[in-house]
């Protein structure tokens, strides 16, 4: 693996040049299920140490998003600057049923943001919602990484045995991606 230096070097070129990853492995959702919501809404939480919360919007925003037909209505219901009070973004949806007690104890929820490319054919309906060019540092890091450089990191957050919400904190507070640079 290269060096922290010329690490953090190719990350700072890589911040205004690499487009969002829309194949292969992608931080934000992991093969193993694990999944990251540090851009929506980690920046703005009040409390982070309390994940309930989050799961309560997200079950808000499911139960809200099957009463439209039409992703551009969903969207429409709320302003871009409207968050949950935790914090969240209003659009995040958690993508399994279940109450918020059950899905508070699982160790890995699926949740995305139905305005994402990825869930419309490709279609940013994100725009004037949020900051749809921003990627965290780490997903910097890894769009500039070489396939081993990117194993061992996965490997490393593997070990960590985190759930989604560590997952999502550390990845947002770069902590993760700080450690793995320094071992």
């Amino acid at each position: 693996m290269t060096d922290k230096y010329t690490v953090h070097q190719r990350i700072s070129r890589h911040i205004k040049e690499t487009p969002y990853i829309t194949k292969g492995v992608n931080l934000c959702r992991l093969p193993n299920g694990k999944r990251c919501m540090g851009c929506c809404g980690l920046d703005f939480a009040k409390d982070t140490t309390n994940k309930r919360p989050f799961i309560e919007g997200m079950v808000q925003s499911r139960d809200e998003l099957k009463q439209y037909k039409d992703k551009w209505d969903y969207k429409r219901r709320v302003r871009p600057e409207d968050l949950y009070p935790c914090g969240q973004c209003k659009q995040l949806v958690v993508e399994e049923d279940g109450t918020v007690d059950e899905l508070v104890k699982k160790k890995h929820v699926c949740f995305t943001c139905p305005l994402h490319p990825a869930q419309n054919n490709g279609k940013e309906m994100r725009v004037g919602e949020c900051d749809t060019d921003f990627m965290c540092e780490s997903q910097h890091a890894w769009a500039s990484w070489d396939e081993s450089e990117r194993d061992a990191f996965l490997k490393f957050i593997e070990s960590k045995n985190l759930d989604w919400f560590e997952y999502s904190k550390q990845m947002n507070n770069n902590s993760l991606l700080n450690e793995f640079l320094n071992t």
